[in-house]
């Protein structure tokens, strides 16, 4: 329990764009009304992968699939998913009544913080991955 632990605290720059984002997905998905499953289904989706990547910087070099190290294109494509599904989730959402009109806005600024962390993830690795 106290590997899990001490995997899960943020000590880069990058671990803590990766909470921001994550935390803005669970926002994003409290207000969005129900009978919304695909906008729903990919706020989950950037939840799996917040994950994955929390995970995949502290697992360093032994993650155990290729193309996954800091500047691999599979995280590439993850990190630009990121950016990509909230908005899209955001602009899916049906609104009914007051609970939905948040989704489009908070989908727009998650998209745009995890797109800053997929720019700066990507050319700034050794900035976005150091310890604080």
């Amino acid at each position: 329990m106290e590997t899990i632990t001490n995997l899960l605290v943020p000590n880069s720059l990058g671990d803590i764009m990766i909470y921001v984002i994550f935390f803005c997905c669970v926002i994003q998905l409290v207000v969005t009304p129900e009978k919304n499953d695909t906008p729903q289904y990919l706020i989950f989706a950037v939840m799996a992968m917040c994950a994955i990547d929390l995970l995949r910087n502290a697992a360093g070099a032994q993650f155990p699939i290729p193309g996954f190290d800091d500047r691999g294109f599979g995280t590439f494509i993850m990190h630009i998913a990121m950016a990509i599904f909230p908005m899209v989730a955001g602009g899916m959402t049906r609104k009914q009544g007051r609970k939905g009109g948040l989704a489009l806005p908070l989908g727009v600024l998650t998209g745009i913080i995890a797109g800053v962390y997929a720019i700066g993830a990507y050319s700034m690795t050794s900035t976005f991955y150091g310890a604080l």
